[in-house]
């Protein structure tokens, strides 16, 4: 039987998402091997809290990946993510962003489960590389919620003062993973940033 349209859209989608996610992993390694290689290695190794500042990074990057796949089912959702987003921004450092998190929605399967939390980790992500990244005591809102026909609405908006448009709207890989479980996508600025992802209910 041959393979339907649907189903040849769903493929391409899951090949762009899997080279988009191979990206920003690539990215992340490669900061951290300049960052770690000559002459910063010269410099990283006279100032010890350089070289600790790395070492960090790596640690928190690879705790975030374990987080994200291997949450056990009965931890709260909001929990889990609270506790992925604590690690999004020790990761960078960034201890000045308060984080304000109202879920009073659960996902609602496990596969809907991890779809919402990747998200929420490439959203919060591009908030601290982009509009956020010249803020400091900044807000980061996270709402997941139900709407009147039962699907599911996570909205993340910013404190941003100034913002770069095409760099916040072009996360693929936040698109690609919505799409592929059913659901839209809409990025604003006013002037913050404000992301709302509709997912449906199953």
């Amino acid at each position: 039987m041959m393979p339907s349209t649907d189903q040849y859209r769903s493929s391409g989608h899951t090949m762009i998402l899997l080279q988009e996610i191979h990206h920003r992993v690539a990215n992340e390694l490669q900061g951290l091997v300049g960052a770690l290689s000559p002459p910063r290695a010269k410099q990283m190794l006279d100032g010890s809290a350089a070289v600790v500042r790395a070492v960090e990074r790596i640690g928190h990057i690879a705790r975030l990946n374990r987080q994200i796949y291997e949450a056990p089912a009965s931890l709260v959702f909001s929990q889990h993510c609270r506790e992925l987003c604590a690690g999004v921004l020790s990761a960078f450092g960034r201890s000045d962003i308060v984080l304000l998190i109202d879920f009073t929605a659960e996902p609602a399967s496990r596969e809907q489960r991890l779809t919402i939390a990747l998200i929420v980790v490439e959203l919060l992500t591009n908030a601290v590389k982009h509009s956020l990244a010249d803020e400091r005591e900044a807000c980061i809102r996270l709402e997941l919620t139900s709407t009147p026909c039962g699907s599911v609405r996570l909205m993340a908006s910013d404190s941003a003062t100034i913002q770069e448009p095409t760099s916040l709207t072009s996360s693929s890989i936040v698109r690609l993973l919505a799409e592929d479980a059913g659901g839209s996508v809409t990025i604003t600025a006013d002037p913050g940033y404000v992301a709302t992802i509709i997912l449906p209910k199953y």
